[in-house]
């Protein structure tokens, strides 16, 4: 090799490490992004005698089983963010979310994630099957969801109803279509929540009776 030769490769080199330097220090950190509670709009009525309520299973599709965030371009196609990613998993997030915004909706009553209370011990069990929970390119946060309200040892459900729940996002970004999401849950936990007082005005029942 001439000396020539070797000092072409040197600066070559140095030019490539240069450049791979630089992209990574010019590259923005990864975002990451919660969903939160939403209070409820108008102030919530106490309700005695108070119940003892779980939530869940809450079962998510299965494209959302990932940590990149979601966007759907269309009806038969989705893509996934290359740098934004949800903080915990959405199967995670979700049914803690709605809890808090059930027990917000219901403060007088005792609001617990499935499985924490078994069906032997609670008052009411709501089971939901989400078929759909992303935002689209125009920022339409969109809840697609079907759930159901067992009784105390119900084999059959008091309830069944299908919801398609949407917001529109305040903003561009992925943080405005976390709220938006976020909005369309608490939409969700008012609907579960008239579920429940419906059903306990036709047969009240308080925490452990029988």
């Amino acid at each position: 090799m001439t000396q020539h030769t070797a000092i072409l490769r040197s600066l070559v080199g140095a030019a490539i490490l240069t450049v791979l330097v630089a992209g990574c220090a010019g590259a923005p950190p990864p975002g990451y992004y919660t969903l939160g509670a939403i209070p409820p709009s108008s102030p919530a009525a106490s309700v005695t005698p108070p119940a003892l309520i779980s939530v869940g299973p809450v079962d998510l599709p299965d494209y959302l089983d990932r940590r990149p965030i979601v966007t759907r371009d269309n009806a038969f196609a989705v893509r996934l963010a290359g740098n934004d990613y949800w903080a915990a998993p959405l199967q995670e997030m979700v049914p803690r979310v709605l809890v808090s915004d059930l027990a917000m909706r219901l403060p007088a009553d005792r609001i617990e994630g499935f499985p924490q209370i078994s069906d032997s011990v609670g008052d009411y069990r709501i089971v939901i099957d989400v078929s759909r929970f992303d935002v689209d390119t125009s920022g339409m946060a969109t809840l697609i969801a079907r759930w159901r309200l067992y009784g105390r040892n119900t084999p059959q459900p008091l309830l069944v109803a299908d919801e398609t729940l949407q917001r529109q996002a305040e903003a561009g970004g992925y943080g405005a279509g976390a709220a938006a999401l976020s909005t369309t849950l608490g939409d969700l936990a008012d609907r579960l929540a008239q579920a429940v007082t419906t059903v306990r005005a036709r047969a009240p029942r308080a925490i452990g009776s029988s």
